[in-house]
């Protein structure tokens, strides 16, 4: 509903790190600090099997902002009319071109 799905060609991968660096990367660090907090608090508390008890943690602590903006900044809100190519980052550019010409 209101999205388009787009191939992406094999091999870019070093290309879509904006999404990585935005949202991955602070999400990650933020679970570690949880994880870190968690464990220095339940030490000692396991289940009857002894396993460590569960953390349980919150998982929408990405804002849809900050998705938007990572995809925004590389140039993946584009209009499917071609619109707004001039947005894209020139690299991004390169790879779709020489896709096309495959």
């Amino acid at each position: 509903e209101g999205l388009d799905i787009l191939e992406i060609p094999g091999g870019t991968t070093c290309v879509l790190q904006s999404p990585n660096v935005s949202v991955n990367k602070p999400f990650k660090n933020s679970m570690t600090r949880r994880w870190k907090k968690w464990m220095d608090k339940e030490k000692g508390r396991f289940t009857k099997k002894g396993n460590l008890k569960r953390a349980s943690y919150k998982l929408r602590e990405i804002s849809t902002d900050i998705l938007a903006r990572s995809f925004k900044a590389f140039g993946f809100t584009l209009n499917p009319d071609g619109s707004k190519d001039d947005k894209m980052t020139s690299r991004l550019q390169a790879i779709i071109a020489n896709h096309l010409n495959e």
